[in-house]
């Protein structure tokens, strides 16, 4: 469960950086949530723009946790911001493996970060999802805030809490139901894309969150860091 315990900041330099960096002293389950993110980022690297008016938060999870659970949490924090986004009438899939898109633009983003050697010692889960952001210098086109879709305020404290409630919720599914929900918000189900200059089809996502990519008739496994699958979302952008 989480969420027993919360925390909140006006300004930090992202949410699971403050958990990694606290963990000895925090419970499992607690939740860091901040105006504005000076240092927020995506996979990868990757900066995420964090103006206030948005939610930004992070996660917890200390107890009963392996390698082997980081899929399974995955797919239940993307089915709890779909469900949630649904509750207050925005339609939402999911962009392989961790991004939230709505009428083909991101909303919303999941960044994992795990500690520990063979076996984990903290899982940080951070979530970012524009909410009030009106504009996206260098983003135009690309994302897109639950104000644009619903032209009116949104509390992001009400949305914090219905996250909490709906992940805590989850918890008591199996995996069987949560892999089924994230294959029935996957944009990438069906869909073509070109390995080593050969047409793929994508057929699933396994339960482990590995690709199921046929080549040529033959069922071909990938990471989602082997292949790239940027010319699916350069062409919905259109």
């Amino acid at each position: 469960m989480i969420g027993e315990k919360k925390i909140r900041f006006d300004t930090v330099t992202s949410t699971n950086d403050f958990l990694k960096q606290n963990k000895a002293n925090l419970d499992h389950g607690t939740v860091v949530s901040a105006s504005v993110q000076t240092k927020g980022r995506g996979r990868k690297e990757r900066t995420w723009m964090s103006q206030k008016g948005n939610l930004y938060f992070s996660f917890l999870l200390t107890k009963d946790i392996a390698y082997k659970d980081l899929a399974r949490i995955l797919f239940q924090t993307s089915i709890s911001i779909i469900k949630v986004l649904e509750e207050y009438g925005v339609k939402a899939d999911i962009k392989y493996p961790n991004d939230i898109i709505v009428n083909k633009k991101k909303i919303g983003g999941i960044l994992i970060e795990t500690s520990g050697g063979q076996a984990l010692d903290s899982i940080c889960v951070g979530v970012g999802i524009n909410v009030m952001q009106e504009s996206f210098p260098n983003l135009e086109g690309k994302a897109i805030s639950m104000f644009h879709v619903l032209h009116k305020q949104i509390d992001l404290q009400d949305l914090m809490d219905r996250f909490i409630n709906t992940y805590n919720i989850l918890e008591e599914e199996t995996l069987s139901y949560i892999h089924g929900c994230y294959i029935k918000y996957s944009m990438v189900i069906g869909r073509e894309i070109q390995i080593d200059g050969q047409r793929a089809s994508i057929k699933d996502v396994t339960r482990s969150g590995y690709l199921v990519v046929e080549i040529d008739g033959e069922d071909h496994i990938y990471e989602d860091h082997e292949i790239s699958l940027e010319e699916l979302y350069e062409n919905s952008q259109s």
